[in-house]
């Protein structure tokens, strides 16, 4: 590869000539069209013009080499900002399928689903990183790290949006209760005051609800 011309394309996308520096980067391409470096840097050289494009490039990276992390963050990123949830959760999808051991993976999966409003999912996720790491052993820890804040928003997001509506169920015993209780009523969360704790009803017309 043409590392020179390469470097002259990457400093063009630096100082915002994108159009010329994806000629370039065409250019290479040509030459070499599975070369997952080059498809990077493209896809960093037009996020802003064309982000939907941008992520099927990241997409490609990770097909030809799937250890090329930055692309991760660069997908959420345009995800959120450019409400593209339909084509970045698929793909963290796959990378956990093969990595499920990939906490940070899950993370990331987590605040995707969380800001497209699958706040039940969302919480599940961050659940399950907390299970499979050192905070599930450390409340203190827990309620330091970033991820119990997310929990907390995610939790009042899901308030906010069931407050109004009906429950069209038949209400649970003191058993199905005891068989259903969700786990994260286990972990404490910070509060600041009365407004952001849980509340658990396991009596009345409400039982079983939160």
């Amino acid at each position: 590869m043409n590392r020179e011309l390469l470097e002259r394309a990457n400093n063009l996308r630096r100082s915002n000539q994108n159009l010329l520096a994806d000629e370039i980067y065409d250019q290479l391409l040509s030459n070499e069209p599975n070369n997952d470096e080059l498809i990077f840097n493209k896809a960093l050289n037009i996020i802003h013009s064309d982000p939907r494009k941008a992520i099927r490039l990241f997409e490609k990276v990770l097909e030809i080499n799937p250890n090329v992390n930055a692309v991760f963050g660069n997908i959420a990123t345009l995800a959120v900002d450019n409400n593209l949830f339909d084509l970045a959760i698929p793909i963290f999808d796959n990378a956990i399928s093969s990595n499920p051991n990939n906490l940070d993976l899950v993370y990331q999966r987590a605040t995707l689903i969380g800001n497209q409003g699958d706040y039940i999912s969302a919480i599940i996720d961050f659940y399950n990183v907390v299970d499979s790491s050192t905070l599930v052993y450390d409340s203190e820890l827990f309620q330091q790290h970033q991820i119990s804040k997310d929990i907390e928003v995610s939790k009042v997001h899901l308030r906010m949006q069931t407050q109004d509506k009906t429950v069209n169920r038949p209400i649970p015993n003191e058993n199905e209760i005891k068989q259903i209780k969700i786990k994260e009523y286990e972990y404490p969360l910070p509060i600041s005051n009365s407004s952001t704790k849980n509340y658990y009803i396991d009596f009345g017309k409400h039982m079983g609800l939160s």
